[in-house]
């Protein structure tokens, strides 16, 4: 991570507001020294061209042109959000007044528009801060203008229907303090409240800052205020600092504490899984100390720009205030701030259990491994299923006893398979599907990884066929069955089954939409609300085998709101179609590593970026050893490294003559024992 870039001469802005919009940035009001903020004269806005490094000022609305009444009124302390293309602007005051007005630019036609709003509308305030979670805008805190005195109200708007709502929370969550110039950063189902300047008396001005250093957490699905026990490098108290989201964590930059008197430049990550702060110092020339600056972050750069820093002499006698000038200087660069790509593969193991197939769960800080095969092992006699767990803070393997098939309890147990899934939820390990070379399984399997024993919860409803090479996701208490080979039917699956793991309720899910063709040996990946599905084998006949191989390269969707499948439009290194690949989620991003396509005869050792929210592939070059080609292995993720293991990889004189890949074929596939540590420290 590094400043890598400072550009002068832009707009100057202090208490603006900002947004990113594709690969431009787009700068509204906030004031300058000297500027009149009495007139009533319409908003000025600055884009900045991210690929030409670019400032422009759009044409400011004359008071007397015909489209003046929908645009807002010049302002500071007022916030911005980005839905769908549009930037939805609220709050914030001149000198004469705050706002309470809805307005809306949009980006395309750089014209704006005041949508007539329905609900609680809150009142006029500046100071707020304002996050977007799906289609809602959430306000939070602030000073409002009308009682002059500090919120810690939360309201939020619909920008469907365009109606307000105030946020009732539960009882046993207590609200932030009474706040303005805080942040609040929106990520998975929460709301992150940091910072911001309360005062002694609580809701009322009486010039008696307080500066909360606090991490407050808004659940939007429970609707409940929690107050994170955190450790590490926790910031100082401030206010009219700047928050952005980037891969899964929180950054903070610079800000200003009026009781310590103190101006910062300081970068400071919060890590929300480990609940720890972390003071960062990026490579090159940064930003002097600021505050009432903005950040945006477009792909692997953030953008800062303006703001105010203290001059010699400040603070003046008494409080400050924008109406000092001798002692702030407004800035007009902008710095750009580099989060380099810096995954390396940092360890080989070797010597672990040899697996092809199998699958495998990280719990806390361990993997679990379940069954799989290894070439001349006996997949007839149905042994008990063998687990192996690997260590990651020790790097050492450990086999569990394997219980004989006539101890007690053996038919809690599954048998040796591979083709199987597992998820774990609540500490434990659900096992589903799978073969030997007798047949196939359609038994859930319950792994307790405290007490290391197996269970055969009861379950109910529309049980799935027995099969394997599906997919298996997990959402929320809800663990989905996408696709696979059917052993009774002898095809390929494209139906979506639910099991409920609360009350063990299996259920095929109704779904509009056109699901993905029949497959096996594909990935779906959780993000969010949806699943990805991607790549598998299929046939050109649709559910039957008739060894007409199809491998699709096409992401599809499930959006587990409207349980409707979706096909978007990808672009960038998008990967050729493959089977038996692995896929895994880290911070927002989607990984594909290796696998195996059938049709051009090749293993791969490639590994893939996608992006969701640009719906954008990237192909990834770490730095280091990494594995060699192979498919079957698996790819669990543990704090901030992935922990590869096992698979097959092809011999001289793969594949044989006449023959597709089987596992019946050893002389071709060299089954593997190593595991390999991918590192995404930044």
């Amino acid at each position: 991570m590094k400043w890598s870039l400072r550009i002068t001469g832009g707009p100057k802005r202090v208490n603006h507001a900002a947004v990113a919009v594709g690969q431009s940035i787009y700068c509204f009001g906030g004031y300058c020294n000297g500027e009149n903020f009495k007139d009533f004269t319409p908003i000025d806005v600055h884009i900045f061209d991210t690929l030409t490094l670019r400032w422009r000022s759009l044409p400011v609305v004359g008071k007397k042109d015909p489209s003046a009444g929908r645009v807002p009124f010049r302002r500071y302390g007022h916030t911005v959000v980005e839905h769908l293309g549009k930037v939805y602007l609220w709050g914030g005051r001149n000198d004469e007044r705050a706002c309470n007005v809805l307005y809306c630019f949009d980006t395309k036609r750089h014209s704006w528009s005041s949508p007539a709003v329905l609900g609680q509308i809150p009142g006029a305030r500046d100071g707020h801060s304002a996050a977007i979670l799906r289609d809602g805008m959430y306000i939070f805190g602030g000073f409002e203008e009308e009682s002059q005195t500090f919120s810690r109200d939360l309201h939020r708007l619909d920008l469907m229907t365009f109606t307000w709502t105030l946020v009732m929370v539960t009882t046993n969550g207590s609200p932030p303090k009474n706040l303005d110039f805080h942040s609040c950063t929106a990520l998975g189902d929460c709301l992150y409240v940091f910072g911001g300047r309360g005062d002694i008396a609580g809701a009322t001005y009486t010039g008696q800052g307080i500066y909360d250093n606090t991490m407050v957490v808004f659940n939007t699905v429970s609707n409940q205020w929690t107050y994170s026990k955190v450790e590490g490098d926790v910031p100082l108290g401030r206010r009219s600092h700047s928050a952005f989201e980037r891969n899964g964590y929180i950054y903070i930059f610079g800000g200003y504490n009026a009781i310590e008197k103190q101006h910062f430049n300081d970068l400071h990550q919060f890590d929300p899984a480990l609940k720890k702060w972390k003071k960062l110092t990026p490579g090159g020339e940064g930003p002097c100390s600021r505050r009432r600056q903005t950040c945006c972050v477009i792909g692997n750069r953030m953008f800062l720009h303006g703001g105010t820093m203290p001059l010699p002499g400040f603070p003046p006698p008494g409080e400050d205030d924008p109406d000092n000038p001798p002692n702030l200087l407004d800035l007009d660069d902008l710095f750009v701030l580099e989060f380099s790509e810096t995954m390396k593969w940092i360890l080989k193991v070797s010597d672990g259990p040899k697996r092809v197939n199998h699958a495998a769960v990280a719990i806390d800080q361990s993997v679990y491994c379940f069954g799989g095969y290894c070439t001349g092992e006996d997949f007839k006699n149905f042994t008990l299923i063998d687990v192996h767990v690997f260590d990651t803070s020790t790097a050492k393997w450990t086999s569990l006893p394997v219980p004989g098939k006539k101890d007690p309890g053996a038919d809690r147990v599954p048998f040796r398979r591979y083709g199987h899934t597992v998820v774990e939820h609540f500490g434990k390990v659900y096992l589903w599907g799978g073969r030997n070379d007798e047949r196939a399984c359609n038994v859930l399997y319950c792994f307790d990884s405290t007490t290391r024993t197996w269970s055969r919860p009861a379950v109910y409803g529309h049980i799935p066929g027995a099969r394997d090479g599906h997919s298996v996701a997990i959402h929320r208490d809800g663990m989905y069955i996408f696709g696979g080979f059917i052993e009774e039917s002898q095809t390929f699956s494209c139906e979506l089954h639910r099991l409920d793991l609360m009350t063990f309720t299996w259920t095929l899910v109704t779904t509009t939409g056109s699901p993905p063709r029949y497959r096996d040996f594909h990935t779906c990946t959780t993000l969010g609300d949806s699943f990805y599905v991607f790549g598998g084998r299929g046939d050109d006949s649709g559910a039957n085998f008739t060894d007409q191989e199809v491998y699709s390269n096409a992401i599809v969707v499930f959006d587990t709101k409207s349980n409707q499948w979706i096909h978007p439009n990808v672009q960038g290194d998008i990967p050729l179609g493959r089977r038996s690949h692995s896929a895994f989620e880290y911070k927002g991003y989607i990984y594909v590593f290796g696998g195996y396509n059938g049709i051009v005869e090749q293993h791969f050792n490639d590994l893939h970026q996608f992006d969701p929210s640009r719906m954008e592939w990237k192909k990834l070059t770490p730095i280091g050893e990494g594995p060699c080609s192979r498919r079957r292995q698996t790819c669990c993720v543990t704090g901030n490294r992935m922990f590869l293991h096992g698979g097959t990889m092809p011999l001289p004189g793969f594949p044989p003559p006449g023959e597709e890949d089987d596992p019946d074929n050893p002389p071709n596939l060299l089954d593997l024992d190593d595991l390999f540590v991918l590192d995404f420290s930044e």
